[in-house]
């Protein structure tokens, strides 16, 4: 047995504080003071104070207090004792009521270790002084007090000298239970010199020891560090009653072998070390050992192996319970399974705990192939999965699988029906070998639609909420829907079969009325159900009000209830309709590579026939996109058989006296590993009478669907500036804009110098400069112009060879249209460094303005710019010290701004001329209007 170890800390200070209170308005007298010595306390050394405090108000006292004592000790040469006060005080908390403004606590104790006085030795009389204080602000005296001490000899040594005696070391290769990991799990005895009150602490280190292990190959290579806080084990060095009153612990520690980078069975050396908790002190290696490890070879995910036994079908068709859950009126597969390989051995597990789950699939179809399991819902296909995660080497799982009739695609009568087990991983995208496949002969009864109209149920009066109104405080953290404890229940109730729920209504929140629903299911002749209804509790269980039971006839008909079988429920209105469901027979399924107005897609023919025509109301037919999990993703088709042809995005209604539906489906809503599937449902909510999965056609291969041409132009001039001029066309299909608007279509290129280096600049498009770099700008697809300015490409010159990636997609879905390469080769002029050094101004008219700026631009960019406060007749402008790359035909702005003396613009002289005629002269003169006679720049 190991004993929980109590490090002494500081005790944390509870208060009720009253405003402008203090120790000053209290009187405090310690009495009955005295010391014991040779106390233990936690394992530690030292002397016990002991005193009963008295405490007088001198105010009126309005609430409780808590107040802190501390002792502070002299010897008789008035040498002060120092120890630290979070070791030594002793809070009293006054909880019982002054009388007359008075009150007493007793039998307080304050214990202070040897090593905290460890300043002297020996037998000597000292004086004893109990300080208060309260709210660690004022502090009082409740009394000076004679009293004897006699202090051992100090044995105080530093944290770091502290040695230590492994014994009893043992090491097992093992599952761990606690860790749910396998790996090697070690035991030993670590015995201290050095006990708990003799280490001095006063660096501020904590008394515990940190152990951990490492683990070496014999090459000396660490293949396990344990050093990490989480895998070290913190000891104190206290006296402990279970190892012979030493100051000794056993250890215990476990090693996963997903930490140990080797692999399979070698030799090495465990080593155990100790340090502090901050890892500043290591102390020398405290104990080795050669050992031997038998770690479990590692292998990838798809390497796991699997071994099915004592398989075993059976229909069940009549009420069962198995495992604490109800069965009835189905197919139930058990099987027991063993994996090869534990999670530890999984190398992507290292790293993506995914990687420890393995997903046991069990898939029914029918002599076709159809997949024949629905969902509860009748939303879809359903695909039961079991996770495993396998922990414990050869262990065994149980594998039950259970297939209600109701949710079967199937004809009435003995039915062969094809269950098929694999393994795969949660997202469906690794498959591993089917480990089996099984025909079995079922007996497969009736199914009927049910229709349950459920309206004006209304519970009668009583006390609802009772938890809540025990528990007022709980209100504050509930919905403010439900105000809890009002007396008003919180309506919700469930349409279930035995003990499997089926539908669950909204909730009715403070009302006796509960919601209206209509629910639309496949059921059997012989279910029967019942609708319960509850009090809804966001604290606790729901509070069960009464039920009404529904005993079906047997084959159709109509049944309306309107009293509750038990409990408190005053009316409700409940219709039950129970009908045939129509006869489906799938003719013909085929899917065929084709296009639609030079858009490729694939045509899906679809040939049907349908029995019980009288009950043939609502049939509706949606094709559509199988997930790798089942999940049918809808999409948008063309229906061909209707002229004009017509774009769907969901069902349509389907013409049961055609016998025959085809479809165009637009390559863009699929992939090339897709599932294809048509799906037929009756009525609303929809109940499912088929869904047929279709392959893609062998030659249906994707394609580019745009096909862009490019066209170069060079020196063209955009907005004053000389760029190449790169056009892109988009030419695309017809088809393609009957699904899709322009500008859902959109595009985006890369600009490439030697197929590796992408060059990301501004670039001007459709004359306009964009404000985002070249290689992330997107824009409409069907045609765009691309302007590279010469000038940011300054550090090449003469014919160079560029890569352009072209790629178009569609922007709700992200699908790509397109991907493009291509090569361009143009020339690149000597690109200039210019700097203008300076403007020369001469004024007219000084008087009427105050100041003049001058700014330079190119590119829309301001490159360079000076100003003056003083204006003169005439005037040198240095302008600032920063040159521009620009190529010999790009334009430059320069702009002159008068300004009065509020700094408003009073005038502004725009001059634009190419880089070529400002590099000409050196002086360049630009002009003059009233407020100027002349600007004249020039050059560096």
């Amino acid at each position: 047995m190991q004993r929980k170890i109590y490090p002494i800390i500081a005790l944390l200070l509870l208060s009720i504080q009253v405003l402008g209170q203090s120790t000053h308005d209290y009187a405090f007298t310690a009495m009955n003071v005295f010391v014991k010595e040779n106390i233990f306390e936690d394992n530690d050394k030292g002397i016990q104070i002991n005193f009963d405090i008295v405490v007088k108000a001198l105010k009126t006292v309005r609430s409780f207090q808590s107040f802190t004592f501390y002792p502070i000790i002299h010897t008789k040469n008035n040498q002060e004792l120092r120890f630290s006060k979070e070791v030594s005080k002793e809070e009293g908390f006054f909880n019982n009521e002054f009388t007359n403004n008075e009150a007493i606590e007793k039998a307080r104790k304050i214990f202070i270790p040897y090593r905290n006085l460890s300043q002297i030795n020996g037998k000597f009389d000292a004086k004893l002084e109990l300080l208060v204080t309260f709210k660690d602000a004022d502090t009082a005296s409740a009394g000076k007090f004679d009293i004897s001490l006699n202090i051992p000899v100090s044995n105080i040594k530093k944290y770091n000298q502290q040695s230590f005696t492994i014994s009893a070391f043992s090491i097992n290769q093992e599952f761990n239970n606690y860790k749910n990991a396998e790996g090697i799990s070690i035991s030993y005895n670590c015995l201290f010199q050095t006990p708990y009150e003799n280490i001095d602490l006063s660096d501020g280190n904590d008394a515990a020891y940190l152990f951990y292990n490492v683990i070496k190959d014999n090459s000396g290579q660490i293949i396990y560090d344990g050093s990490e806080h989480k895998n070290t084990s913190k000891i104190y060095p206290k006296i402990n009653i279970w190892m012979d009153d030493k100051p000794m612990e056993n250890v215990r520690q476990f090693i996963p072998f997903t930490q140990i980078i080797s692999d399979g069975k070698f030799t090495a050396t465990i080593e155990i070390r100790a340090k502090n908790a901050s890892g500043s002190i290591i102390f020398p290696t405290c104990f080795s050992k050669n050992i031997e490890i038998k770690k479990p070879i590692m292998v990838n995910y798809i390497s796991q192996s699997f071994t099915v036994n004592d398989i075993n079908f059976k229909e069940v068709h009549k009420k069962s319970v198995k495992n604490n859950k109800e069965i009835r009126n189905g197919l139930v597969f058990n099987a027991n399974c063993k994996l090869k390989y534990t999670t530890v051995q999984i190398k992507e597990a290292l790293t993506k705990p995914e990687f420890k789950n393995f997903y046991f699939v069990a898939e029914l179809t029918d002599s076709l192939g159809n997949k024949i399991f629905i969902e509860k819902d009748n939303s879809t296909i359903a695909t039961p999965r079991i996770k495993i995660t396998p922990l414990k080497p050869n262990d065994n799982y149980n594998l039950n699988f259970y297939f209600p009739f109701r949710q079967l695609l199937l004809p009435k009568g003995q039915q062969q029906v094809n269950l098929k087990l694999y393994v795969t991983d949660s997202a469906n995208t690794v498959r591993f070998p089917i480990l089996l496949t099984k025909q079995i002969k079922i007996q497969q009864p009736e199914v009927y639609l049910a229709h349950f109209d459920v309206r004006n149920i209304e519970v009668g009066p009583g006390d609802y909420d009772i938890a809540a109104k025990n528990i007022p405080i709980v209100n504050l953290f509930v919905s403010k829907k439900a105000k809890k404890g009002q007396g008003t229940p919180d309506v919700q109730w469930f349409l279930k079969d035995g003990k499997e729920t089926l539908y669950s209504s909204s909730v009715a929140f403070n009302s006796r009325l509960g919601l209206d629903g209509v629910i639309n299911m496949r059921i059997l002749d012989d279910d029967d159900f019942s609708i319960d209804v509850y009090d809804f509790d966001y604290l606790s269980f729901n509070d069960f009000i009464g039920t009404f039971k529904i005993m079906p006839p047997r084959g159709t008909g109509i049944l309306q209830i309107d009293t509750a079988t038990n409990g408190n429920i005053k009316q409700g209105n409940i219709i039950f309709k129970k009908s045939i469901l129509p006869e489906l027979k799938i003719l013909k399924t085929k899917t065929t590579a084709s296009n639609y107005k030079g858009l490729p897609g694939i045509i899906m023919d679809f040939e049907f026939q349908f029995g019980n025509l009288a009950s043939l109301n609502g049939i509706s037919l949606m094709p559509g996109v199988l997930s790798k999990t089942n999940q049918a993703i809808p999409i948008s088709y063309l229906n061909t058989t209707k002229q004009p042809a017509q774009i769907y995005t969901k069902s349509f209604p389907l013409d049961v006296s055609t016998g025959k539906e085809t479809f165009f489906i637009p390559q863009f809503e699929y992939e090339s590993d897709s599932s294809l599937f048509v799906k037929v449902e009756l009525g609303t909510p929809n109940i499912l009478l088929s869904i047929k999965e279709l392959k893609l056609p062998s030659e249906a291969n994707l394609k580019n669907i745009i096909l862009p041409t490019y066209s170069l132009k060079e020196n063209q001039m955009i907005n004053g500036i000389n760029c190449i001029s790169l056009s892109i066309q988009n030419p695309a299909s017809e088809g393609l804009f009957e699904f899709c608007k322009p500008e859902e279509i959109w595009s985006s290129i890369s600009f490439f110098k030697n197929e590796t280096d992408e060059i990301i600049m501004p670039v001007y498009s459709e004359n306009k400069l964009s404000t985002e770099s070249f290689g992330f700008k997107t824009f409409p697809a069907h045609h765009q112009t691309w302007n590279i300015p010469y000038y940011l490409l300054d550090r090449l010159t003469g014919k160079q060879v560029f890569t352009i990636n072209y790629k178009a997609e569609i922007q709700k879905n992200h699908y790509t249209l397109s991907e493009n390469s291509q090569k361009i080769e143009f020339n690149i002029p000597p690109i200039l460094k210019v700097k203008v050094n300076s403007i020369s101004f001469t004024a007219n008219k000084r008087n009427k303005f105050k100041k003049c700026e001058i700014i330079i631009k190119h590119a829309e960019n301001m490159v360079q710019e000076a100003s003056t406060n003083e204006v003169q007749k005439n005037v040198i402008m240095i302008m600032s010290d920063t040159p521009f790359f620009a190529d010999p035909l790009d334009e430059v702005s320069v702009i002159t701004l008068i300004k009065d003396e509020f700094g408003r613009t009073i005038s502004e002289i725009e001059n634009k001329l190419t880089i070529s005629k400002l590099i000409a002269s050196d002086n360049y003169s630009l002009g003059k209007n009233k407020y100027c006679k002349k600007i004249k720049i020039g050059l560096k």
